[in-house]
């Protein structure tokens, strides 16, 4: 399924999404094989047989980390990679998938 909200017509921020749920809820929506703040798993993101990959909580951030490649997210880039989108789509997305605002949009197949 393709969702395209490049064109939604609604604005939304991410303080906004912060109010209604966490950075750990984000990541725990969108990164399937996340478990919990420093345990390691395996990338959805690329090929990966090994866990080299955790989300870690130090100081207030939250951020994906990819010891095997070496990138990093946070939670509104790591929805940005998944996803292929700008940083407007994915507070979009993230905004209609937790009922924080919803959008009407059409689907094409």
């Amino acid at each position: 399924m393709n969702l395209d909200f490049e064109d939604a017509n609604i604005s939304v921020t991410s303080s906004e999404i912060l109010t209604k749920i966490t950075e750990y809820d984000i990541f725990k929506e969108y990164c399937h094989n996340f478990i919990d703040f420093d345990v390691k798993f395996c990338s959805e993101l690329r090929n990966d047989k090994l866990p080299s990959c955790s989300v870690t909580n130090k100081y207030g951030n939250v951020v994906y980390k990819d010891f095997g490649n070496g990138d990093s997210y946070n939670c509104w880039t790591y929805v940005m990679k998944k996803f292929g989108c700008s940083y407007y789509e994915a507070l979009n997305i993230i905004s209609n998938d937790f009922n924080i605002k919803y959008i009407k949009s059409t689907i094409a197949p």
